[in-house]
């Protein structure tokens, strides 16, 4: 079973029940007779002894989707919602204007339509992604904040890769824009 099929079961299930009670993460994997085999997984929470940003006021609509995303791949909520609500105000329809370089940012995420196939590639096992469906925006969102996470260690560097992109977090020339997103994340409202 696709790790893709695996996530969408489980967040259907995780909706169908609301908020209530504890949220359980599986994981499947093949024994070596063949046979498959479901065991309980809890990845590892990815904090730091660093400040998070304010907890975001999600719609309705998709408080259920990010909190399982969020408790599924460790990432603390006020991350994924921070993201969301500065990128685009939590609209799953968000378009940029088209840039000079012919490139737009598209959906939730404002994932940069010139990345698609690489995002595609990396975080959904090479099927394109459709960036204005919540639900796989967030869950690649969730494994780029990781993946982001992984390389840099702060929560800081996250969110300058993110916004600038890893080759300048790489080089160590951060913007002032990135600067100025940092600011949003961190400001309450």
């Amino acid at each position: 079973m696709k790790n893709t099929s695996l996530f969408i079961i489980l967040l259907s299930a995780f909706l169908s029940l609301g908020s209530a009670g504890p949220i359980y993460n599986y994981m499947l994997i093949t024994p070596p007779t063949g046979m498959a085999a479901i065991h309980y997984w809890q990845p590892e929470p990815l904090t730091m002894p660093e400040p998070l940003p304010p907890r975001r006021s999600v719609p309705e609509r998709y408080k259920g989707l990010f909190a399982f995303t969020s408790s599924f791949y460790g990432i603390p909520p006020e991350i994924l919602e921070s993201i969301a609500f500065i990128e685009s105000g939590f609209m799953a329809s968000a378009q940029s204007p088209i840039r000079d370089d012919g490139h737009r940012d598209l959906g939730m995420f404002q994932f940069n339509d010139k990345y698609l196939d690489w995002y595609s590639r990396v975080y959904n096992e090479g099927i394109l992604f459709d960036p204005f469906v919540p639900e796989e925006a967030i869950r690649v969102a969730a494994l780029h904040i990781v993946f982001l996470y992984e390389r840099y260690g702060t929560w800081m560097d996250v969110f300058f890769a993110y916004n600038a992109g890893m080759d300048r977090v790489d080089r160590d020339v951060i913007p002032d824009s990135a600067w100025d997103y940092l600011r949003k994340i961190y400001a309450e409202g």
